[in-house]
């Protein structure tokens, strides 16, 4: 296990710094430069695994560590900093030019303890020496998360409803990223913690690293990014189904296997518990599911109700203009969409038009979400959908509910427009027998000759 997960650490240690530099070479700011600083800082982590270099090397690795793990923790302030806007204003400048004289000087410390460290025979008072080195560090490392946290906020506070949408997935990553380190300093650092973890523990934690620049790159290369909560949903949807299934197996396990193992009978029923928990799994699935979207993202819940609503509605209504009104007006309240725009006058040769007929789905066109009107193999119109107001692109689930909505209002347009057509045939019928009327007038009596 710690020579699979040393593989597993190392694969995701070089993944890191690989999506970092690409990030570099894409979008080459301010923040992708800090941020491919802040990578190379991690390579302190993997000090451990080089530990079989010959020793020249090894110790050459140490002192590049030592100066990359402070200067990484700048790089992650000045990250904080710089992203989204990339520039520094105000009190950012300031707070830029004083940690940075913070980091050299902690670069320094830190090069003084690894030497130190490498020192053999190390007297009495260097020790302490020591000591207070590696806590001044470990200060210097709590303060800069701290004053990235800090900085995060405050952006997260002024920038732009889009802006804050791509700072959630970086917020989110930056957790998810550096929870595992977090917790090996304090397994390490804390004495009062009496927990001794296998090696592979701390591997397969410091792995967790690699989903920061994920949630970075997507944040930074996606033109709409997807609302967190979207993925937050999925993740606790998924997470509390393998609790009720690993739940159940260990419930029937220990009920039954324990006291029915001489007889065999217990490993027929905790196959049988296994079999009934895999067949049913896609319900456990859906129920929760379910559930989770009631009482937890209680809005996206209301505003699918809110729209299965309208699309019963639709089909009592009596003009063409009242169902642009409905769809536009209705879905933009609902899931509080920047713009929505019906569009039933086209050229049926343009490229969108075409487009969605060959697909006969929803496509996303020019930062929108184009959804087709058809009916009978025939496009009848379509419908453009702009992101939420907050900056968020259209998340998967919104899109079913929108192409739900969609497909109920291709039939009330068939509907009203069949209704018009059969009053347009009445009236052009009465019109005809008047005219006939006129041209041809119904005689009385008999006839009378001609003068």
């Amino acid at each position: 296990a710690d020579n699979i997960t040393d593989v597993a650490f190392m694969c995701s240690f070089t993944a890191f710094i690989i999506i970092a530099a690409i990030l570099l070479m894409l979008r080459p700011a301010i923040a992708t430069w800090a941020f491919f600083l802040y990578a190379i800082g991690q390579i302190s982590l993997s000090a451990g695994v080089v530990e079989y270099l010959p020793y020249v090397l090894y110790v050459a690795v140490t002192i590049f560590t030592a100066i990359a793990a402070p200067v990484g923790s700048f790089a992650l302030f000045v990250f904080a900093l710089a992203f989204p806007q990339n520039a520094f204003r105000k009190w950012r400048r300031t707070a830029l030019i004083f940690f940075g004289f913070v980091a050299a000087g902690i670069a320094l410390i830190n090069v003084a303890a690894a030497i130190l460290l490498e020192t053999s025979g190390i007297p009495v008072p260097h020790v302490a020496v020591l000591v207070a080195f590696l806590q001044i560090v470990s200060a210097y490392s709590a303060l800069m998360i701290v004053a990235a946290a800090i900085a995060f906020g405050a952006s997260y506070v002024t920038v732009d409803a889009m802006a804050r949408a791509r700072l959630r997935w970086v917020i989110l990553g930056a957790i998810a990223g550096t929870i595992g380190t977090f917790i090996i300093v304090t397994m390490q650092t804390l004495p009062e913690i009496a927990i001794s973890p296998p090696i592979w523990t701390f591997n397969a934690l410091a792995t967790l690293n690699v989903l920061f620049p994920i949630a970075f790159s997507y944040a930074l290369l996606k033109q709409r990014v997807i609302e967190v909560r979207f993925f937050l949903s999925r993740a606790l949807v998924y997470s509390l189904v393998v609790t009720c299934a690993v739940g159940a197996l260990a419930l029937i396990e220990f009920l039954v296997g324990r006291s029915l193992e001489a007889t065999g009978i217990g490993l027929a029923l905790q196959v049988a518990g296994a079999v009934a928990v895999g067949l049913g799994m896609s319900r456990i699935h859906g129920w929760v599911d379910r559930l989770v979207d009631r009482y937890v993202f209680r809005s996206v819940y209301d505003a699918e109700r809110h729209l299965e609503q309208i699309g019963h509605a639709l089909m009592f209504a009596q003009s063409l203009h009242a169902i642009d009104e409905m769809i536009a007006v209705e879905s933009k309240r609902a899931l509080h969409l920047e713009s929505v725009t019906v569009i039933r006058e086209f050229d049926p040769d343009e490229p969108l038009a075409l487009r969605l007929l060959a697909g006969r789905e929803s496509i996303d066109h020019e930062q929108l979400l184009a959804i087709p009107l058809l009916l009978r193999h025939h496009l009848v119109g379509y419908v453009l959908y702009g992101h939420h107001a907050n900056g968020a692109a259209i998340d998967p689930n919104e899109r079913k509910i929108l192409e739900r909505l969609t497909a109920r209002a291709a039939t009330a347009y068939d509907h009203v427009a069949s209704e018009e057509r059969a009053a347009e045939n009445e009236r052009l019928r009465i019109e005809v027998n008047l005219l006939r009327d006129i041209v041809q007038p119904k005689h009385v009596g008999a006839p009378t000759s001609p003068r």
